[in-house]
């Protein structure tokens, strides 16, 4: 189960979801900050600059009604940030990819900071 908060802005107005994601749903995805230089020997630099959760992309399949899949489309569209929870934790971020045609809805949402 996921949820979907918009954070509130200037208006006042806020948006919330909730939605069981599909088992193809990926949460534990992300790359490393790592670069690899050829060098002129024949060889290579690598520089390995860590981890962090604003490198992660959720990847969230769905089924909703026409009614939940119009409010993610609306939360998408406001371009807004949104609080995300799932088991992992709560993460601040914004969807930035959505595909909501019912019932199968799919959509990736970019990671700002994780909270708790």
């Amino acid at each position: 189960m996921i949820g979907l908060c918009q954070i509130e802005g200037a208006s006042g107005d806020t948006g919330y979801l909730r939605c069981e994601e599909l088992p193809k749903s990926r949460f534990y995805q992300a790359a490393a900050r790592v670069n690899t230089v050829a060098t002129l020997d024949g060889g290579s630099v690598m520089d390995h600059r860590g981890f962090s959760h604003t490198d992660r992309r959720f990847r969230i399949y769905a089924r909703m009604t026409p009614t939940a899949a119009a409010a993610l489309w609306a939360l998408h569209v406001a371009g807004t940030y949104l609080y995300l929870t799932c088991l992992d934790g709560v993460y601040d971020g914004a969807i930035d990819h959505c595909e909501a045609d019912v019932p199968d809805v799919y959509f990736t949402f970019a990671v700002r900071e994780q909270k708790a």
